[in-house]
């Protein structure tokens, strides 16, 4: 069985959007350029030797040696904030939820679908739900409702542990598009970037910077995509393209 590979036009790109775009820009470039009824598909819809070259260029500028980069030993902190708060959100939040639920059922949404299935997105998660228990009316069933959980363990002494871990972990946080509260302020400070996925990264002065160049492959690969989609009927030529995976059963 496959199923097809979705790439979402209509968000900024993540960091797990772009980790393995290269790779998936190679599968793309080589089915594209060595198998003819793939080409001939392409063609159709308006893809040229042109539009093949300017891949194989953007690709190259992604894969550029460099004298520099991010050493992994300097992110080790932000990613074991991430993983933390990752852990906190697979234990805590359904519990929590059940006694919302059981308790106090109008307040019941603010712990609904609270969840990350990815380190990476866990502190843009728990900043979300933090916020939302933050900006909370001081009224009676809010108040019930934050007793309730701070019996249960989630008090003001452990939401601002977990505000303390999400401002460490946003270092290895991709931009997701524009954020609210302390996310947004803090994306918005001197050396926040995504390159490396995480750590400063300034552009290149001789040049754009690897962010840059992601970007741009993204918005090309996602250009040609959309025609693979709609002009190559086939499955095992989208496997071929990488537009599909099969599922093992």
């Amino acid at each position: 069985m496959v199923t097809p590979r979705v790439t979402d036009r209509t968000r900024s790109p993540s960091e797990w959007d772009l980790r393995d775009l290269p790779a998936r820009v190679v599968t793309f470039l080589y089915a594209a350029g060595t198998h003819a009824p793939i080409r001939a598909a392409l063609q159709t819809g308006g893809y040229t030797i042109t539009d093949h070259h300017e891949g194989l260029r953007l690709l190259t500028a992604v894969c550029a040696f460099r004298s520099t980069g991010v050493d992994p030993a300097e992110n080790e902190v932000p990613r074991r904030a991430e993983a933390e708060l990752h852990d906190w959100l697979r234990t805590h939040p359904p519990r929590l939820q059940a006694a919302l639920q059981r308790l106090h059922p109008d307040q019941a949404a603010l712990l609904r679908d609270v969840s990350s299935s990815e380190p990476s997105t866990a502190p843009l998660v728990v900043a979300q739900l933090l916020e939302r228990l933050d900006a909370l009316p001081n009224d009676v069933p809010s108040t019930s409702a934050l007793t309730t959980l701070a019996r249960r363990g989630f008090d003001t002494h452990e939401r601002q542990r977990l505000w303390r871990l999400v401002h460490i972990a946003r270092q290895a946080l991709p931009p997701q598009g524009a954020a609210d509260g302390a996310l947004g302020e803090a994306r918005q400070e001197p050396g926040w970037s995504m390159d490396g996925a995480g750590g400063s990264s300034a552009s290149n002065a001789d040049g754009p910077s690897q962010t840059d160049n992601l970007i741009a492959l993204y918005d090309w690969y996602s250009d040609w995509v959309a025609t693979a989609r709609a002009f190559v009927r086939r499955k095992d030529w989208l496997l071929r393209l990488g537009l599909m995976r099969r599922r093992r059963g």
